[in-house]
This record gives structure tokens, sequence and C-alpha cells, in this order.
């Protein structure tokens, strides 16, 4: 069994991020990690080693595993074999990192993720009255 063809260029990353982003979520593949509002920072860390931060979208999320190897063939077909996944679990992962495309997708698909402030919702500390 082989993955995927390692590209001898390094890609940017910006353009890892956008590879990422498009991966499709493991348990809702109609949405992609982006729209998800999982992925987070892709910068190198401290010594020039790229990264990529996720945030689960809760913890002991069993699709974690297949999200971070998903993200590793990212990496490593992007020319960044040493790259590393971030689990980042502060500030923990809400719906409302999820993009209005995903919100979109995720509608046509019958899913209705809860808005913050929810609807009727009654102002309370923090929140606008």
């Amino acid at each position: 069994m082989s993955g995927p063809v390692p590209d001898t260029s390094r890609r940017s990353p910006q353009e890892v991020r956008e590879r990422v982003a498009a991966l499709p979520d493991p348990e809702l593949p109609v949405i992609g990690l982006g729209d998800l509002g999982v992925v987070g920072s892709v910068a190198p860390g401290a010594d020039g080693v790229l990264e990529v931060e996720i945030t689960p979208t809760y913890l002991g999320c069993p699709a974690l595993p297949e999200i971070t190897a998903a993200v590793r063939d990212v990496l490593v077909a992007c020319g960044h074999p040493a790259g590393r996944v971030r689990q980042v679990l502060t500030p923990p992962w809400t719906t409302d990192r999820i993009t209005p495309e995903g919100r979109r997708r995720l509608a046509e698909h019958g899913i209705a993720p809860p808005v913050s402030p929810a609807p009727g919702a009654r102002p309370g500390p923090g929140r606008p009255g």
C-alpha cells in the first residue's frame, strides 16, 4: 500500500493551509476541515519546522487520529516531511468556528449546528442585551 507521492518542491504555509482546509472531515465528509473550523495556524515553529494546529470539535474526538494522519500526509506531499500536527485545546472549538460555506453545506445535508448565542437566549454576563 502506498501513500501520496511526495512533491519534491516545498509548498508555502498558505498552500499547505489550503490543502489541509480542503480535507474532508472523516465523520462529516460533506464539509472540509477548514469550513468546519478545526484548522488553526499553519506556520513555522520556533525551530523553522512547519506546524499545523488543529482544534478537535470535542475532547476525545474519535476521528482525531485519522485527521492527524491526513494532515501529516499533506505535509509530506507538500515537501514538509518533518512537519508537525499540534492539537490545540484552548480556546475550545465551538460551532461559531464553522464558516458560512460550511453551514450551507451542512444545511444541504439536514444538519443545523447551533449559532451563538442561541436564538431566544437571554442576555447574560458577557452577552450584549
